[in-house]
C-alpha cells in the first residue's frame, strides 16, 4: 500500500520549516504608544544634556574662562605691545614670561576689569567662588600672537 502525501500549495515555508504569516498593520493605538515612547526618550536625552550645561560648576567655569580669554586677548596683550617698554620684538618680550608666566590675576580683577560686561554675572561668580583666592595665570607660547597662550586656573569655588 502506497502512502500519499498531501501538500498544501498555498503555504510558504521558510528555512527551518517555519510558516511565513503576514503581519497585520499597526493600529492607531499601537502607533500612538510607540510615538509616546520615542518622544519620552528624546525628552529625557535633551533633559540630561541641558542639565549638564546648566550645572553651576560648568556655568561658573565657562564664565570665568570667557572673562579670562577676553582679559588676555583684549587687555593684557594689547597693553603689553602698546607699552612704552615694548621694544618691537614680541618674541623677546613674551619669551621672558613663557616659563614662569605673568603675575596671576584674581577673579575680582577680572570682574572689575570690564564691569559693563560682567554686570550680569558678577553676583553669581561672587556667590560661587572666592573672588580673592580664585586666580588665573597666563603663559604665552610661541609664536606669541594674541591667541597663543595657555591658562592655569586655580578655582576656589563651591563645587
Amino acid at each position: 500500500m502506497a502512502s500519499t502525501k498531501k501538500h498544501n500549495h498555498n503555504t510558504k515555508y521558510l528555512s527551518g520549516n517555519k510558516r511565513q504569516t503576514a503581519k497585520a498593520p499597526l493600529s492607531f493605538t499601537q502607533k500612538l504608544i510607540i510615538a509616546v515612547i520615542i518622544l519620552a526618550i528624546i525628552v529625557t536625552i535633551i533633559g540630561v544634556i541641558i542639565s549638564f550645561f546648566l550645572q553651576p560648576e560648568h556655568l561658573t567655569k565657562s564664565r570665568i574662562e570667557s572673562l579670562a580669554t577676553d582679559y588676555y586677548e583684549n587687555y593684557l596683550y594689547e597693553n603689553l605691545i602698546n607699552s612704552e617698554n615694548y621694544s618691537g620684538d614680541i618674541e623677546a618680550t613674551m619669551s621672558k614670561h613663557a616659563e614662569i608666566g605673568f603675575t596671576p590675576i584674581t577673579l575680582r580683577q577680572l570682574i572689575l576689569h570690564d564691569q559693563e560686561k560682567t554686570a550680569s554675572i558678577a553676583d553669581s561668580l561672587r556667590a560661587n567662588c572666592d573672588v580673592e583666592r580664585t586666580t588665573i595665570k597666563y603663559y604665552p607660547v610661541s609664536p606669541y600672537s594674541r591667541t597663543d597662550y595657555r591658562v592655569d586656573y586655580n578655582y576656589i569655588c563651591n563645587f
